[in-house]
């Protein structure tokens, strides 16, 4: 009986053992920065096999001015490489008529990123 079974058991665990070797090396909780005209800013994103997630906080992302600063955004990955990333920001998931974004992440090193959302230059450190 347990020989009817062994080849079964075998190949889920050998399945288990190569998906968790196959997780992206983007995969994690970062800390991105970028600066404008007027300040530096700062994200959380987390990014994880299924998605993840942006919120963009500060003085800027609780500005009155545009209700879609500071909301915490869903994330899907557009196209994912071992050294490239993009990713949409899902503004309009949140709150209607705010726009999607698009940023694009480069692999530094295990713990750095660099990236663009639009014009703005990015750096993402790993927390």
């Amino acid at each position: 009986m347990i020989r009817r079974y062994l080849p079964v058991m075998l190949l889920a665990v050998s399945s288990c053992v190569a998906f968790g070797q196959s997780a992206s090396p983007f995969n994690g909780k970062w800390k991105v920065k970028w600066q404008t005209e007027k300040r530096q800013l700062e994200a959380d994103l987390v990014i994880e096999e299924s998605g993840g997630s942006w919120k963009t906080f500060g003085t800027y992302a609780s500005s009155k001015l545009n209700p879609c600063n500071g909301l915490e955004v869903p994330i899907s990955v557009e196209s994912l490489s071992s050294d490239e990333m993009t990713i949409k920001l899902k503004f309009s998931e949140v709150l209607h008529g705010c726009s999607d974004s698009t940023v694009r992440l480069k692999r530094v090193d295990e713990k750095t990123l660099s990236g663009t959302r639009g014009s703005r230059d990015l750096v993402l450190t790993r927390e």
